[in-house]
Protein backbone atom coordinates (compact mmCIF):
# COMPACT_ATOMS: atom_id res chain seq x y z
CA UNK A 1 0.00 0.00 0.00
CA UNK A 2 1.65 3.23 -1.19
CA UNK A 3 -0.31 5.52 1.15
CA UNK A 4 -2.96 5.39 3.81
CA UNK A 5 -6.40 4.15 2.78
CA UNK A 6 -8.78 7.04 2.00
CA UNK A 7 -12.21 6.91 3.59
CA UNK A 8 -13.89 7.01 0.17
CA UNK A 9 -12.51 3.57 -0.67
CA UNK A 10 -14.08 1.83 2.32
CA UNK A 11 -17.08 -0.48 2.39
CA UNK A 12 -18.83 1.66 4.98
CA UNK A 13 -18.45 4.90 3.03
CA UNK A 14 -20.03 3.26 0.00
CA UNK A 15 -22.84 1.69 2.03
CA UNK A 16 -23.65 4.49 4.46
CA UNK A 17 -24.54 7.08 1.86
CA UNK A 18 -21.06 8.29 0.98
CA UNK A 19 -22.23 10.44 -1.93
CA UNK A 20 -24.80 12.16 0.30
CA UNK A 21 -22.17 12.70 3.00
CA UNK A 22 -19.79 14.19 0.47
CA UNK A 23 -22.51 16.51 -0.81
CA UNK A 24 -23.28 17.80 2.70
CA UNK A 25 -19.58 18.25 3.45
CA UNK A 26 -19.03 20.19 0.24
CA UNK A 27 -22.06 22.33 1.06
CA UNK A 28 -20.75 22.97 4.58
CA UNK A 29 -17.28 23.79 3.30
CA UNK A 30 -18.72 26.20 0.71
CA UNK A 31 -21.41 27.91 2.78
CA UNK A 32 -19.88 27.55 6.23
CA UNK A 33 -17.97 30.13 8.21
CA UNK A 34 -14.33 29.50 9.07
CA UNK A 35 -13.70 30.53 12.64
CA UNK A 36 -10.56 32.27 13.85
CA UNK A 37 -9.06 32.38 17.32
CA UNK A 38 -10.50 35.86 17.82
CA UNK A 39 -14.02 34.61 17.09
CA UNK A 40 -13.60 31.78 19.60
CA UNK A 41 -11.77 33.89 22.17
CA UNK A 42 -13.44 32.36 25.21
CA UNK A 43 -12.48 28.83 24.17
CA UNK A 44 -8.92 29.75 23.19
CA UNK A 45 -8.34 31.55 26.49
CA UNK A 46 -9.31 28.28 28.19
CA UNK A 47 -6.97 26.30 25.92
CA UNK A 48 -4.04 28.63 26.53
CA UNK A 49 -4.51 28.70 30.31
CA UNK A 50 -5.71 25.22 31.20
CA UNK A 51 -4.77 22.67 28.56
CA UNK A 52 -1.64 20.75 29.54
CA UNK A 53 -1.18 18.61 26.43
CA UNK A 54 2.34 18.21 25.08
CA UNK A 55 0.87 18.77 21.62
CA UNK A 56 -0.80 22.10 22.38
CA UNK A 57 1.88 24.29 20.82
CA UNK A 58 1.98 22.20 17.63
CA UNK A 59 -1.81 22.05 17.34
CA UNK A 60 -2.21 25.81 17.77
CA UNK A 61 0.59 26.49 15.28
CA UNK A 62 -1.11 24.28 12.69
CA UNK A 63 -4.36 26.15 13.31
CA UNK A 64 -2.78 29.60 13.00
CA UNK A 65 -1.05 28.58 9.77
CA UNK A 66 -4.28 27.29 8.23
CA UNK A 67 -3.53 23.57 8.28
CA UNK A 68 -6.40 22.99 10.72
CA UNK A 69 -9.71 24.71 9.97
CA UNK A 70 -12.84 25.06 12.11
CA UNK A 71 -16.09 25.38 10.15
CA UNK A 72 -19.62 26.01 11.34
CA UNK A 73 -22.27 25.92 8.63
CA UNK A 74 -25.60 27.30 9.78
CA UNK A 75 -28.63 25.51 8.30
CA UNK A 76 -26.48 22.69 6.88
CA UNK A 77 -27.04 19.27 8.45
CA UNK A 78 -23.55 17.82 8.86
CA UNK A 79 -23.50 14.19 9.97
CA UNK A 80 -21.62 13.00 13.06
CA UNK A 81 -20.26 10.21 10.87
CA UNK A 82 -17.52 12.52 9.60
CA UNK A 83 -16.57 15.06 12.26
CA UNK A 84 -13.55 16.03 10.18
CA UNK A 85 -11.99 15.43 6.78
CA UNK A 86 -8.42 15.51 5.51
CA UNK A 87 -7.63 17.39 2.30
CA UNK A 88 -4.32 16.45 0.62
CA UNK A 89 -1.97 19.09 -0.71
CA UNK A 90 1.70 19.43 -1.66
CA UNK A 91 2.44 20.75 1.83
CA UNK A 92 0.75 17.81 3.55
CA UNK A 93 -2.85 17.28 4.57
CA UNK A 94 -5.18 19.95 5.90
CA UNK A 95 -7.66 18.93 8.60
CA UNK A 96 -11.11 20.48 8.31
CA UNK A 97 -13.30 20.08 11.41
CA UNK A 98 -17.06 20.55 11.20
CA UNK A 99 -18.38 21.97 14.46
CA UNK A 100 -22.11 21.68 13.72
CA UNK A 101 -22.76 18.38 15.55
CA UNK A 102 -20.92 19.53 18.68
CA UNK A 103 -22.00 23.11 19.34
CA UNK A 104 -24.85 25.61 19.17
CA UNK A 105 -25.16 29.18 17.99
CA UNK A 106 -25.93 31.54 20.87
CA UNK A 107 -28.36 34.44 20.63
CA UNK A 108 -25.41 36.84 20.54
CA UNK A 109 -24.02 35.12 17.43
CA UNK A 110 -21.18 33.34 19.19
CA UNK A 111 -20.64 29.58 19.15
CA UNK A 112 -21.34 27.67 22.36
CA UNK A 113 -18.76 24.89 22.71
CA UNK A 114 -16.61 23.91 25.67
CA UNK A 115 -12.93 24.74 25.36
CA UNK A 116 -11.91 21.20 26.27
CA UNK A 117 -14.13 19.74 23.57
CA UNK A 118 -12.89 22.19 20.94
CA UNK A 119 -9.27 21.46 21.74
CA UNK A 120 -9.89 17.70 21.72
CA UNK A 121 -11.41 17.93 18.24
CA UNK A 122 -8.37 19.91 17.07
CA UNK A 123 -5.77 17.65 18.68
CA UNK A 124 -7.43 14.44 17.50
CA UNK A 125 -7.66 15.74 13.93
CA UNK A 126 -4.02 16.87 14.19
CA UNK A 127 -2.93 13.33 15.10
CA UNK A 128 -4.98 11.86 12.24
CA UNK A 129 -3.35 14.40 9.92
CA UNK A 130 0.08 13.49 11.26
CA UNK A 131 -0.58 9.84 10.49
CA UNK A 132 -1.67 10.64 6.93
CA UNK A 133 1.41 12.84 6.38
CA UNK A 134 3.80 10.20 7.75
CA UNK A 135 1.98 6.99 6.85
CA UNK A 136 4.92 4.86 5.73
CA UNK A 137 6.88 5.57 8.90
CA UNK A 138 4.03 5.38 11.41
CA UNK A 139 2.45 2.18 10.08
CA UNK A 140 5.68 0.38 10.99
CA UNK A 141 5.67 1.69 14.55
CA UNK A 142 5.47 -1.24 16.99
CA UNK A 143 3.06 0.53 19.35
CA UNK A 144 0.70 1.54 16.55
CA UNK A 145 0.68 -2.07 15.39
CA UNK A 146 0.43 -3.95 18.67
CA UNK A 147 -1.47 -1.59 20.96
CA UNK A 148 -3.67 -0.53 18.06
CA UNK A 149 -4.51 -4.16 17.28
CA UNK A 150 -5.25 -4.90 20.94
CA UNK A 151 -7.73 -2.03 21.26
CA UNK A 152 -9.28 -2.59 17.84
CA UNK A 153 -9.96 -6.28 18.50
CA UNK A 154 -11.57 -5.53 21.86
CA UNK A 155 -13.71 -2.76 20.37
CA UNK A 156 -14.73 -4.93 17.42
CA UNK A 157 -15.83 -7.84 19.60
CA UNK A 158 -17.97 -5.86 22.05
CA UNK A 159 -21.08 -5.75 19.85
CA UNK A 160 -20.63 -9.45 19.07
CA UNK A 161 -20.39 -10.28 22.76
CA UNK A 162 -23.60 -8.36 23.34
CA UNK A 163 -25.41 -10.10 20.50
CA UNK A 164 -24.13 -13.66 20.99
CA UNK A 165 -22.58 -13.87 24.51
CA UNK A 166 -19.29 -15.03 23.00
CA UNK A 167 -17.48 -13.73 26.09
CA UNK A 168 -18.87 -16.77 27.95
CA UNK A 169 -16.66 -19.05 25.83
CA UNK A 170 -12.99 -18.03 25.93
CA UNK A 171 -12.10 -20.10 22.86
CA UNK A 172 -14.80 -18.56 20.68
CA UNK A 173 -13.93 -15.10 21.95
CA UNK A 174 -10.21 -15.70 21.39
CA UNK A 175 -10.77 -16.75 17.79
CA UNK A 176 -12.70 -13.55 17.06
CA UNK A 177 -10.10 -11.39 18.79
CA UNK A 178 -7.40 -13.05 16.69
CA UNK A 179 -9.26 -12.50 13.42
CA UNK A 180 -10.22 -8.92 14.32
CA UNK A 181 -6.61 -8.05 15.10
CA UNK A 182 -5.62 -9.50 11.74
CA UNK A 183 -8.26 -7.39 9.98
CA UNK A 184 -6.89 -4.29 11.72
CA UNK A 185 -3.30 -5.03 10.72
CA UNK A 186 -4.03 -6.08 7.14
CA UNK A 187 -6.93 -3.89 6.11
CA UNK A 188 -6.97 -0.84 8.37
CA UNK A 189 -3.23 -0.34 8.83
CA UNK A 190 -2.00 -1.98 5.61
CA UNK A 191 0.59 -4.54 6.77
CA UNK A 192 1.33 -7.66 4.72
CA UNK A 193 3.78 -9.61 6.90
CA UNK A 194 1.71 -12.72 7.65
CA UNK A 195 4.06 -14.18 10.25
CA UNK A 196 4.15 -10.91 12.18
CA UNK A 197 0.36 -10.54 11.94
CA UNK A 198 -0.14 -14.06 13.31
CA UNK A 199 2.25 -13.45 16.22
CA UNK A 200 0.51 -10.20 17.21
CA UNK A 201 -2.92 -11.81 16.96
CA UNK A 202 -1.93 -14.86 18.98
CA UNK A 203 -0.96 -12.64 21.91
CA UNK A 204 -4.40 -11.01 21.86
CA UNK A 205 -6.37 -14.24 21.53
CA UNK A 206 -7.10 -15.10 25.17
CA UNK A 207 -4.47 -17.87 25.33
CA UNK A 208 -6.11 -19.90 22.59
CA UNK A 209 -3.56 -22.48 21.42
CA UNK A 210 -1.41 -21.71 18.35
CA UNK A 211 -2.70 -24.93 16.77
CA UNK A 212 -6.31 -23.74 17.01
CA UNK A 213 -5.41 -20.30 15.70
CA UNK A 214 -3.53 -21.74 12.72
CA UNK A 215 -6.54 -23.86 11.90
CA UNK A 216 -8.84 -20.82 12.13
CA UNK A 217 -6.41 -18.78 10.06
CA UNK A 218 -6.37 -21.41 7.32
CA UNK A 219 -10.17 -21.34 7.06
CA UNK A 220 -10.37 -17.58 6.35
CA UNK A 221 -9.11 -16.75 2.86
CA UNK A 222 -7.43 -13.55 1.72
CA UNK A 223 -10.60 -12.13 0.15
CA UNK A 224 -12.21 -12.01 3.61
CA UNK A 225 -9.95 -9.08 4.51
CA UNK A 226 -10.98 -7.00 1.48
CA UNK A 227 -13.35 -4.83 3.50
CA UNK A 228 -15.61 -4.90 6.54
CA UNK A 229 -18.46 -6.49 4.60
CA UNK A 230 -16.43 -9.46 3.39
CA UNK A 231 -14.85 -9.84 6.84
CA UNK A 232 -18.13 -10.02 8.76
CA UNK A 233 -19.50 -12.38 6.14
CA UNK A 234 -16.45 -14.64 6.59
CA UNK A 235 -17.00 -14.80 10.36
CA UNK A 236 -20.27 -16.59 9.65
CA UNK A 237 -18.47 -19.61 8.18
CA UNK A 238 -19.72 -22.59 10.20
CA UNK A 239 -16.28 -24.23 10.03
CA UNK A 240 -14.98 -21.54 12.40
CA UNK A 241 -17.43 -22.76 15.06
CA UNK A 242 -18.18 -19.27 16.35
CA UNK A 243 -21.84 -20.06 17.01
CA UNK A 244 -23.43 -17.36 14.86
CA UNK A 245 -25.61 -19.79 12.90
CA UNK A 246 -26.15 -17.35 10.07
CA UNK A 247 -27.34 -14.58 12.40
CA UNK A 248 -24.29 -12.29 12.19
CA UNK A 249 -24.79 -9.76 9.38
CA UNK A 250 -23.27 -6.39 8.60
CA UNK A 251 -26.58 -4.62 9.26
CA UNK A 252 -27.22 -6.01 12.75
CA UNK A 253 -23.54 -5.72 13.68
CA UNK A 254 -23.44 -2.02 12.73
CA UNK A 255 -26.74 -1.31 14.47
CA UNK A 256 -25.36 -2.74 17.72
CA UNK A 257 -21.94 -1.11 17.21
CA UNK A 258 -23.43 2.37 16.71
CA UNK A 259 -25.81 1.97 19.65
CA UNK A 260 -22.82 1.11 21.86
CA UNK A 261 -20.18 3.55 20.64
CA UNK A 262 -22.00 6.46 19.00
CA UNK A 263 -22.79 7.90 15.58
CA UNK A 264 -19.21 9.08 15.00
CA UNK A 265 -17.75 5.58 15.45
CA UNK A 266 -18.49 3.55 12.26
CA UNK A 267 -15.65 4.77 10.04
CA UNK A 268 -13.16 3.90 12.78
CA UNK A 269 -13.70 0.26 11.77
CA UNK A 270 -12.04 0.72 8.37
CA UNK A 271 -10.16 4.03 8.39
CA UNK A 272 -6.96 4.49 10.37
CA UNK A 273 -7.29 8.27 10.48
CA UNK A 274 -10.74 8.00 12.08
CA UNK A 275 -9.52 5.24 14.40
CA UNK A 276 -6.71 7.49 15.64
CA UNK A 277 -9.20 10.33 16.02
CA UNK A 278 -11.41 8.11 18.19
CA UNK A 279 -8.56 6.76 20.33
CA UNK A 280 -7.27 10.22 21.20
CA UNK A 281 -10.74 11.68 21.75
CA UNK A 282 -11.65 8.93 24.21
CA UNK A 283 -8.23 9.06 25.85
CA UNK A 284 -8.78 12.76 26.57
CA UNK A 285 -12.21 12.13 28.05
CA UNK A 286 -14.18 14.43 25.76
CA UNK A 287 -17.90 13.81 25.71
CA UNK A 288 -20.42 14.36 22.88
CA UNK A 289 -18.29 12.59 20.25
CA UNK A 290 -18.09 8.91 21.27
CA UNK A 291 -19.63 6.83 24.05
CA UNK A 292 -17.00 7.37 26.71
CA UNK A 293 -18.42 4.81 29.14
CA UNK A 294 -18.19 1.97 26.63
CA UNK A 295 -14.81 2.84 25.11
CA UNK A 296 -12.76 4.20 27.99
CA UNK A 297 -12.10 0.81 29.68
CA UNK A 298 -10.60 -0.46 26.41
CA UNK A 299 -8.63 2.64 25.45
CA UNK A 300 -7.46 4.17 28.73
CA UNK A 301 -4.36 1.96 29.11
CA UNK A 302 -3.33 1.32 25.52
CA UNK A 303 -4.38 4.58 23.85
CA UNK A 304 -1.54 6.70 25.12
CA UNK A 305 0.99 3.96 24.29
CA UNK A 306 -0.29 3.64 20.74
CA UNK A 307 -0.18 7.40 20.10
CA UNK A 308 3.16 8.04 21.80
CA UNK A 309 5.22 8.27 18.64
CA UNK A 310 2.64 10.37 16.80
CA UNK A 311 3.46 13.19 19.22
CA UNK A 312 5.91 14.78 16.83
Amino acid sequence: MAGYKPITSTFLFKNLGGNTLTGKINEAATKGKRYSERELMEQFVYIQNYERSLLKKSVLTEFKEGRIELIYAENVQVSKLMPFILIPSQMGHKAVIFLNPFCNMRSDGLLSIRGNLLYTLMESAYLAKNFADNYNAIKNDTLVRQQGALMYANIFIKPINKMFNTNLDSTREGKILFLASKFYLKNVLGIDNEEYIFNVGSKIANRVSPYTLKEVDSLVDEEAYTDLGTFIQALGDERLQLGFEGKLQVRNYLFTYISMFGESAPFCLESMVYYIFMVNTVRRGAEKIFNQIQLEPIIEKSGEKMLRNLYR
